[in-house]
């Protein structure tokens, strides 16, 4: 892997002697380590790989050693990898990672995240560390999550589902809406204490609702419960509520996180229908 390495380096000037100093303690350990690293000099030149980086990509050494990085990017975007390489190399600052698009030896594109930092001589900046990641699967798993919140969004638009919790410790109410919902004008986000979140509830509902939650929070009974938000004299709505109480190690109980569905319409239609 490393046989033309030497002839990379003696092209290198009063830094050679430290790079191939680098080169035999990433010798050590390299063969080791399950993320790609590669070793390149201020002009992208590649010159230390460890095994990984040659699996992860399909080339073999011969094909990387001596090369400009770039070599593993799409041939359209090779100019602009190697003017962010070279802005990287001067910048004073180095960015946590980068994620970008990486097209191995059979033409099969991979999201990956690189990490980098540097190796200096005498203050200079004479070649870049490169870690990089397979992110593929974490990307996966992010579109497979948004996909999902998206499906949630609409399922719980179509059901006038909103979702809350109680936080005991904080007390506080977050209620969380995809419409306006079982509590009508109240913005898609409210956030309030508990009490003021049973000041909104019907005078002839509140202790009703007060004492389910007590009694949930207690573990006496499951919060299932049907109340009335009153907004002003001529609006009120019907809420169904359902809810799970979340404790810490030691059974103490830390919050209560539920749905609501707006069942105005099924209490009216009862209403009516009697």
């Amino acid at each position: 892997m490393l046989d033309d390495a030497p002839k990379q380096l003696e092209t290198l000037t009063d830094a050679a002697e430290v790079l191939q100093e680098v080169v035999r303690h990433f010798c050590a350990v390299a063969d080791y380590l399950t993320d790609a690293i590669a070793l390149s000099t201020s002009d992208g030149t590649v010159f230390f790989v460890n095994p990984e980086y040659v699996r992860f990509n399909g080339y073999q050494p011969e094909d990387i050693i001596g090369k400009n990085f770039s070599l593993i990017f799409a041939e359209n975007e090779r100019t602009a990898a190697q003017e962010l390489y070279h802005y990287l190399f001067q910048s004073p600052t180095i960015s946590p990672s980068i994620e970008t698009t990486i097209v191995r030896s059979n033409g099969i594109r991979r999201d990956v995240e690189s990490r980098y930092t540097f190796i200096t001589h005498h203050g200079r900046r004479i070649a870049m560390l490169s870690i990089i990641r397979d992110i593929a699967e974490q990307k996966r798993v992010e579109e497979s999550l948004r996909v999902n919140q998206l499906k949630l969004h609409i399922a719980m638009e179509v059901g006038r589902l909103a979702s809350w919790e109680w936080d005991i410790a904080s007390n506080t109410v977050h209620w969380f809406a995809t419409h306006e919902g079982s509590f009508g004008h109240i913005p898609e986000s409210f956030v309030a204490s508990y009490e003021t979140f049973l000041a909104l509830v019907h005078p002839q509902d509140r202790s009703g609702l007060d004492r389910e939650m007590k009694q949930a929070l207690e573990g006496e009974v499951d919060l299932n419960v049907e109340f009335r938000v009153v907004f002003s004299p001529s609006q009120t709505r019907w809420t169904h509520i359902q809810g799970e109480v979340l404790y810490d190690e030691v059974g103490t109980p830390l919050r209560i996180v539920g749905i609501s569905m707006d069942i105005t319409h099924e209490r009216l239609s009862d209403t009516a229908a009697e």
